[in-house]
């Protein structure tokens, strides 16, 4: 494909750009280091020595997803589920549906949009952000109050909660911390940029994220554990990256700040039960995201048995779909 004279230019500017974001390997450990934390090696536990860490008590993973349909509002239809498994096999599952077109929904939505003074596609997101989370933290609950793990990995940073269930959120924590639970949330695509700004780096005012920073700084089966007095800027939380597989990009670890002491032991476990060839997420909790994820598919499957054809064609059908290909 020929391109166009500033076209062409503006891509080799990016490119240049982005070159420039790159930095050498040997300066960025050695002032993470010096500044901000120390690099561990990780160790793969025996049978034993994950049961004697373990207590006798399993371990959870939580995970949650939507699939929708339509575009146009209230012409949406949502569907929910949120999924807790432990390592002993029980299973805790939530399956909702939500829709604007349902006289209750369509109020919560429009009670959003008033207060927040939102347009209702965005009141939508919003939605649909907090109903996953609330879903999430129930079937987290109900795991922590029947089985009482070890630890319960969460599919996603503990931002998220706080900030949008914030009373479940609270309810969780506390019980939590009250049975010695460990809590993990894992960020695969970590989004934070607080080690960049630390080390005061930074591109025209654009922030140096994390997880292009780590990109291939530690070996396999090694973290780094940031220094929880001089670097920690949120209170309730303790941040730690690992690069628990082959796979060269780290993932970041959220613990309760009061956990922050153990977050070493549990890196240990989780390296412990994450494939050395896969992407650097333990594999129970790749078996919960499997397992809770809604396709396309069985989307399509339950709106084909409860929703008529006509309802289907005339109120979610996008016209784009119709174009002849």
């Amino acid at each position: 494909m020929l391109l166009s004279n500033p076209v062409s230019d503006e891509l080799k500017a990016i490119n240049l750009a982005l070159r420039k974001r790159i930095y050498a390997k040997e300066e960025i450990r050695e002032r993470l280091a010096r500044e901000l934390g120390r690099f561990c090696r990780l160790s793969h536990f025996s049978q034993q020595e994950a049961r004697e860490w373990a207590g006798g008590r399993e371990v959870a993973a939580v995970d949650g997803s939507v699939n929708y349909l339509g575009a146009l509002f209230p012409y949406i239809l949502c569907i929910f589920r949120a999924l807790a498994r432990t390592t002993g096999g029980d299973r805790t599952a939530v399956t909702e549906v939500f829709s604007p077109l349902l006289p209750h929904h369509y109020r919560e939505l429009t009670d959003l949009s008033r207060e927040q003074d939102l347009d209702n596609e965005l009141a939508v997101n919003i939605v649909k952000e907090r109903k996953l989370v609330a879903f999430e933290l129930q079937v987290a609950m109900e795991t922590v109050v029947r089985k009482s793990p070890r630890l319960v990995i969460f599919d996603g940073g503990f931002v998220r909660y706080e900030r949008h269930a914030p009373e479940a959120w609270s309810r969780y924590r506390q019980l939590a911390l009250e049975k010695e639970i460990f809590s993990v949330g894992l960020i695969e695509e970590a989004g934070s940029f607080g080690l960049g700004r630390e080390l005061n780096l930074a591109h025209y005012g654009n922030p140096v994220f994390d997880r292009e920073l780590l990109l291939g700084l530690m070996e396999p089966g090694e973290c780094f554990l940031v220094d929880f007095e001089r670097y920690v800027k949120k209170p309730a939380f303790y941040t730690a990256f690992a690069r628990l597989s082959r796979n060269p990009q780290a993932v970041a670890f959220d613990f309760f700040k009061e956990q922050a002491r153990y977050a070493s032991g549990v890196l240990n476990y989780l390296y412990t039960i994450t494939p050395a060839g896969g992407r650097g997420v333990p594999l129970l909790l790749d078996i919960v995201d499997a397992e809770a994820r809604i396709s396309d598919r069985e989307m399509d499957l339950l709106l084909e048995a409860y929703l008529d054809v006509e309802v289907r064609e005339r109120f979610f059908a996008a016209n784009r779909l119709r174009r002849d290909l």
